[in-house]
């Protein structure tokens, strides 16, 4: 066991928006658990400006200079997906523990090889994956039992644009000196990714779905896992649109149907919600953006006794979902507790929409 009687030191990966409207103010809120020290990103004029704006101690120039910092304790990986695997083995080959936001990669290959690294490091990599740490979930997940048998799951994420929500959170510092050698790179790293769940070029509806399953989607899939068990099997799926949906059938472990949609649309509203229906009850899980802290996620039963109707509708507590991952991460990180949300669980989750991919392409 580490002791750790000072917060402790965090490097972050990432100078983009989530790292600016969530992660810092998190970490600024639990100071006495975390100290961020400063920020590595490829564009050093942002990365700069968001250090000053949040007065961060240090201006890293390299990854390796972060990742080698013997104040950084951990690392948080915030960079764009196509990138998380090369700056996560940076970590684990220094021995930081890393929190990773989702998805852990686009690739599968990069996941396996971020899979075997953290054995060899012995330091933990935790997924992101925060909607499974809101306490609406844990009281779900810890009374499903009084649901009786699960007849039916529906799961689905309706969304607005981002920048509906972000307007309201305050100034965010854009993107500034990118060079264009790294966006092409980029480009080639999804374009490869993309192969490994045999998406060719000459089809844009499905790229266009697939990046938004790996962006959205696995948050609800994560989910779906924490409470009952990786999916069993897929058994249709279809494109909405030219890409900015998914309409999914499948099976959770005990041959439980799930049902799962996604929208990206362009009202200003955030519809996520799992409904869960049991013999007894039904039970929903719902979610707000997270984009605005501290919206509460509620959970909602609905139970007949005789002529009696009864909803009951729980909001076990204000503290958001980012607060309670970092708060598990600390205790992963100081005290060996159990990650929540591994590597190899994210891997699920890829391999769930490698097949959802695979019924899109035969539709």
């Amino acid at each position: 066991m580490t002791e750790h009687k000072k917060p402790l030191g965090i490097g972050i990966i990432g100078a983009g928006m989530v790292t600016q409207v969530i992660h810092l103010p998190v970490l600024s809120a639990l100071s006495a658990k975390f100290r961020p020290l400063g920020i590595y990103d490829v564009d050093r004029a942002r990365a700069d400006a968001v250090s000053e704006t949040f007065s961060l101690p240090k201006r890293y120039k390299t990854l390796e200079e972060l990742t080698k910092d013997e104040e950084v304790d951990a690392v948080l990986v915030s960079n764009s997906d196509e990138h998380h695997a090369d700056a996560t083995c940076a970590a684990l080959k220094q021995q930081k523990a890393v929190l990773l936001e989702k998805p852990a990669a686009l690739s599968l290959k990069e996941i396996d090889q971020m899979i075997e690294l953290e054995k060899s490091s012995k330091r933990p990599v935790m997924v992101g994956y925060m909607r499974s740490f809101a306490d609406a979930a844990d009281a779900l997940r810890n009374h499903l039992a009084s649901l009786g048998e699960i007849k039916m799951v529906v799961s689905r994420d309706i969304i607005g644009p981002n920048d509906y929500f972000l307007r309201q959170a305050g100034p965010i510092i854009g993107s500034k000196e990118i060079p264009e050698s790294f966006k092409e790179e980029s480009k080639q790293r999804i374009s490869r990714a993309a192969t490994e769940y045999g998406i060719g070029e000459n089809e844009p509806e499905i790229k266009k779905a697939w990046v938004y399953l790996a962006a959205v989607s696995v948050h609800d899939f994560s989910t779906l896992r924490y409470l009952f068990g990786s999916p069993e099997r897929v058994l249709s799926a279809a494109v909405v649109g030219a890409g900015e949906g998914v309409t999914v059938h499948g099976l959770l472990p005990n041959r439980i149907p799930l049902t799962y949609d996604f929208l990206i649309d362009t009202q200003g509203r955030f519809d996520a919600r799992i409904e869960v229906f049991g013999a007894n009850g039904t039970a929903t899980l719902t979610y707000n953006t997270p984009f605005l802290r501290n919206l509460p996620t509620t959970l909602e039963w609905l139970r007949t006794d005789n002529d009696r109707f009864e909803v009951t509708i729980q909001r076990p507590s204000y503290i958001d979902p980012y607060t309670r991952q970092w708060e598990q991460f600390h205790g992963v990180v100081t005290a060996q507790d159990n990650s929540r949300m591994t590597l190899a669980g994210a891997k699920e989750d890829m391999l769930l929409i490698k097949e959802i991919v695979a019924k899109l392409k035969s539709n």
